[in-house]
């Protein structure tokens, strides 16, 4: 299962979590927010959104979620930092990590932060608190 070799691989918690102490940590160990914080924080251009969920779950849904990069957790599997877009090029960048229930996006936020995007945190409750906090407060483009 590519979820479950990419967790085993490189997703094991890590010191570097406790650097963004606003933040919540799930039982990986990601840094968290909420979808209403990711959501100002994209509104005022400080925070780029990476949606790992996989193709077929998007339909329909994507543009629910304005300056979403969207970068399959299957693809990173694949491809690791290779299928990374210009958008994070730069390890400084805070990006913010999102999958439909936060599960996925939190294992990617643990191998970000430990391949050196430390400012990096999972949107806690995925897509589906993004439905029920943000939906409907920002323009869906």
């Amino acid at each position: 299962m590519v979820i479950r070799k990419f967790v085993e691989k490189d997703c094991r918690p890590e010191s570097h979590a406790s650097r963004l102490p606003q933040t919540k940590m799930n039982p990986y160990g990601a840094p968290e927010i909420n979808a209403s914080e990711a959501a100002d924080m994209i509104a005022e251009g400080t925070l780029i959104l990476m949606d790992v969920r996989e193709a077929e779950e998007l339909e329909g849904t994507r543009q629910t979620i304005p300056s979403t990069v969207h970068v399959a957790l299957s693809r990173l599997s694949a491809e690791q930092e290779a299928a990374l877009g210009p958008e994070f090029r730069n390890k400084e960048a805070r990006i913010a990590v999102i999958s439909d229930h936060g599960v996925r996006s939190a294992q990617v936020t643990m191998w970000l932060r430990r391949k050196g995007w430390r400012h990096t945190v999972n949107v806690r409750g995925g897509f589906q608190a993004w439905q029920r906090e943000v939906k409907g407060r920002v323009d869906t483009h």
